[in-house]
């Protein structure tokens, strides 16, 4: 068995990063909910940075001895347009990508795969032609900006489905900022389900959502949210017959603007382990490793 990435499994890892609960006030009267209005567009900045890290792996397990297969940085600007919302506040969007610099490795069966695309709609105009591209992770930014994404955001965050389920994952969504939040409520469980890069085996990840307080910013207020995260199942996708063992640490902050009804800020640092062993020869070998993922997402006037 080699452990090594496809696109689609490479860009399901999600998560958000640890921060201890504060004693900071937070306004009673105030709640937290989504205001989307018809025809305005949404824009926010990205950073993200995914690697894994197999050191401790048997040799036998590694694609071409590599312990760190993958390293993949994605920093960009979207615009999400606001296409329409329902009496109840449930909108529809579709998100765009203004610029995009998606950059990195990967291990395969071929060898070390270095890929690299920078693209920015006010310099470049048009979209790349995806011919002119043999990497898979070169192709997949291109498809990003030749292809908008349409979605159903619910007036407390949550999404709604989408053409293709994948895009509901926390990774595939850079840009299409939003985050659960509860009205008043102060503590909140919510769900993201993701697939572990190399083994493709489903994970559910929940975040326990618990309010900080509230903040002032320049013109608004903010309610702080910070998300804690723990592996809540895992099940086999059926690519390896190996007993694996996972664990998830890390979670979510982010900034709720009041004023506006909208997501000021996501800080995502999440680390999903696993190990494991498998026959080599007459005895065992470790299966191990560690995926890391760090994103922030930042609203951007």
């Amino acid at each position: 068995m080699r452990l090594y990435s496809s696109v689609r499994v490479l860009a399901f890892l999600a998560a958000a990063a640890l921060f201890a609960p504060g004693a900071v006030a937070q306004d009673k009267g105030a709640e937290a909910k989504y205001k989307f209005k018809k025809g305005e567009t949404l824009k926010f900045d990205v950073t993200s940075f995914l690697e894994v890290d197999q050191t401790g792996t048997h040799e036998s397990f590694l694609t071409n001895g590599n312990p760190r297969p993958m390293a993949w940085t994605v920093n960009g600007s979207f615009e999400n347009k606001v296409i329409d919302v329902a009496e109840d506040g449930t909108a529809t969007l579709e998100r765009h990508v203004k610029s995009v610099d998606s950059s990195g490795h990967v291990e395969t069966a071929a060898g070390l795969e270095k890929f690299k695309i920078a693209w920015s709609k006010e310099k470049d105009k048009t979209a790349p032609d995806e011919a002119k591209y043999t990497s898979l992770m070169e192709r997949f930014a291109v498809n990003m900006i030749a292809n908008p994404v349409k979605y159903m955001v619910y007036s407390d965050g949550q999404l709604g489905d989408m053409a293709d389920a994948f895009m509901k994952n926390l990774v595939m969504r850079r840009g299409m900022m939003t985050w659960p939040v509860r009205g008043s409520e102060v503590t909140w469980p919510s769900i993201e389900v993701i697939a572990v890069p190399m083994l493709h085996d489903k994970i559910k990840i929940e975040f326990k959502n618990q309010v900080t307080g509230d903040a002032g910013r320049s013109g608004f207020k903010v309610r702080q949210i910070n998300a804690p995260a723990t592996l809540k199942e895992s099940a086999s996708a059926g690519f390896h017959q190996f007993e694996l063992k996972y664990t998830v640490s890390g979670g979510a902050k982010a900034e709720f603007d009041l004023t506006n009804g909208r997501l000021y800020k996501l800080e995502i640092d999440l680390k999903i382990g696993f190990s494991g062993e498998a026959p080599v020869g007459d005895g065992k070998g470790a299966i191990k490793g560690t995926a890391t993922y760090k994103e922030t997402q930042v609203y951007k006037d």
